[in-house]
């Protein structure tokens, strides 16, 4: 593998991780790290809806005022949406409105930041 696209893998291992602390991934976890395209879609897919029902799950009970509404929680849920969106789109290979490829987008802010997350 490339060094870039080694890096953005490892990235995403990382990212797994604390996914799973926040989500169980009920054994989804190998699919998800696979670094086959085909494999790792439909599993990141579900786990991309999850993310998104626990986050307005939290949300909600933020709202409402609930005495279990955790806003560290909250805040982990949209990082970890943000990733998981993110690594969609190195996974189906989109391009970006600029013309490069996102895999290559994503791989360099693995280099440039540390815990994977452009910006």
């Amino acid at each position: 593998m490339e060094e870039p696209v080694l890096q953005a893998q490892q990235a995403w291992d990382r990212s797994l991780d604390r996914i799973e602390r926040l989500l169980p991934l009920r054994g989804a976890g190998p699919a998800l790290s696979s670094a086959e395209p085909g494999l790792a879609a439909p599993a990141l897919e579900a786990l991309i809806s999850a993310l998104a029902a626990a986050h307005r799950g939290e949300r909600q009970r933020g709202i409402d005022g609930h005495w279990t509404f955790d806003a560290n929680r909250l805040l982990g849920l949209s990082q970890a949406l943000g990733e998981a969106v993110a690594r969609r789109q190195i996974v189906l290979g989109k391009k970006r409105e600029d013309g490069t490829n996102t895999a290559q987008s994503a791989a360099a802010s693995c280099r440039s930041t540390p815990h994977g997350r452009g910006g």
